[in-house]
């Protein structure tokens, strides 16, 4: 501590500066016990800084909200550029789907995989009616799909050509076959498109 009218320095506990006179401080009285401190340069001075504390978080935390942040967004690119339509993601999935579901013979999961036009077919007026005809043919035993192979797949944009091969059993004599299924995207899921028109 410093006098401020000479800058002679000062003891702690002086109440006027012993070379010019001025006064320093008023006295108070000191409890007993209580020793004075010498004060260090920092706490001398006149113009006093709050003690700054942080009340965020610490670098850890950020880190590790950081890395979580990372992972969401790695999460959103693959959903969202791998499709995130899950089994119609890509036309290759459609079509395994739709086969898959013809060879478990369950003519709904089959019917969520097309695209149609339920009034272009004979006695049919929606999906209900369409998926009751799906059933009634599984039922006959017309055709039994025993194994499929995706041959090659080509996309263009929305639309796209899936070439496959099956193998399947009608009347007791095993068979195979190649044909293609035309398909198309809506809402990023792709679906086989059946057109009776043709």
């Amino acid at each position: 501590m410093y006098c401020v009218n000479c800058g002679e320095k000062l003891v702690q506990s002086a109440i006027s500066c012993p070379s010019c006179g001025s006064v320093v401080r008023q006295a108070y009285d000191i409890p007993e016990g209580m020793a004075a401190k010498e004060e260090t340069p920092e706490q001398q001075s006149w113009v006093t800084q709050p003690e700054t504390r942080s009340y965020g978080l610490s670098d850890q935390s950020k880190k590790l909200i950081l890395v979580g942040m990372g992972a969401i967004a790695i999460v959103f690119l693959i959903f969202r550029f791998a499709g995130g339509a899950g089994s119609q993601a890509t036309p290759e999935k459609t079509v395994k789907g739709f086969l898959s579901a013809v060879m478990k013979e369950d003519a709904k999961e089959m019917t969520s995989y097309l695209s149609i036009t339920y009034e272009d077919f004979p006695n049919v007026s929606d999906k209900d009616s369409f998926i009751a005809m799906q059933e009634e043919q599984f039922k006959s035993g017309g055709m039994d799909l025993q194994d499929y192979e995706i041959m090659d797949v080509k996309i263009n944009e929305d639309k796209a050509t899936v070439d496959y091969e099956i193998e399947y059993v009608v009347n007791g004599m095993k068979q195979t076959q190649e044909d293609s299924f035309n398909l198309v995207k809506t809402k990023r899921k792709w679906y086989i498109f059946i057109d009776l028109n043709l």
